[in-house]
């Protein structure tokens, strides 16, 4: 009997340590998920940032456009305004000469 009570709790030893083993593999696979999981939401956020700053460029650039827009047509304004000019002026001098 004292055999077999000896026989059972090294056995019972021998599993408790496999079963230890296995939780410490476990904690230490949770372990490095875990920080696979953070730098994969760092690398998320960076995205996020980056594409925050394109959409404001987009944006910026959307308005340089319209403002462009605008300028060239107060140019085209200016222009057709001073050939009017140039118009009546080369009129009046035709007609004074």
């Amino acid at each position: 009997m004292a055999n077999r009570t000896k026989r059972y709790a090294d056995e019972i030893a021998k599993l408790t340590g496999g079963i230890s083993a296995a939780v410490r593999d476990h904690v230490g696979f949770l372990q490095s998920e875990r920080a696979e999981t953070e730098g994969s939401g760092k690398l998320v956020r960076e995205a996020e940032a980056l594409f925050e700053q394109l959409f404001q460029s987009a944006e910026t650039n959307r308005a340089s456009t319209g403002e462009i827009g605008r300028l060239a047509e107060s140019s085209r304004s200016a222009a057709e305004q001073a050939g009017e000019g140039m118009r009546r002026l080369l009129a009046n001098w035709s007609g004074k000469a």
